[in-house]
């Protein structure tokens, strides 16, 4: 019985979130990609920061 009220809970700690269905959608989506893109490039950018320290040319 505890495993399963652990499981839903967990199971509903991390369901995607239902505002795909709403009004403002498509908006909400845009954001969340425009989102996740600088996300990716900021963690590219620091990667490259710490691999030319590592190597000793700071720039």
């Amino acid at each position: 019985m505890n495993i399963e009220i652990t499981r839903r809970a967990a199971d509903h700690l991390f369901r995607p979130l239902n505002t795909e269905t709403g009004p403002k959608a498509e908006k909400l989506l845009d954001l969340r990609k425009r989102l996740r893109l600088r996300k990716r490039e900021l963690r590219s950018s620091e990667r490259r920061a710490r691999q030319e320290k590592r190597a000793g040319n700071p720039s």
